[in-house]
């Protein structure tokens, strides 16, 4: 969603052109930003990563509560599935399928 200081649009062609990548993480406990670039670029990488620390764009905050909300739903299901097959592997471990 960008920052105080650099909208979306202005972040993503700022890390383009500078050949680098962003990466953003989010967790139910913790978020985490990476970012690769060129040792040229180390003052700017800085820059950009102190920004989207310190000034979050929160204009856009209930759209992306909701599509952090989906991705946490989404990583729910895998979980579910192990959490059945252990349930069912202790449930039937002393019979022959």
């Amino acid at each position: 969603s960008g920052t105080a200081k650099r909208p979306r649009a202005k972040l993503e062609a700022e890390v383009e052109g500078m050949g680098a990548a962003l990466s953003v993480n989010c967790g139910r406990e913790q978020s985490s930003y990476t970012m690769s670039m060129f040792k040229t670029d180390l003052k700017q990488g800085v820059d950009i990563l102190s920004d989207l620390v310190t000034q979050p764009g929160l204009g856009h905050l209930p759209k992306e509560k909701e599509a952090i909300l989906r991705k946490f739903e989404e990583m729910e299901v895998p979980s579910r599935d192990v959490i059945d097959d252990r349930i069912h592997a202790c449930a039937w471990r002393d019979y022959a399928l």
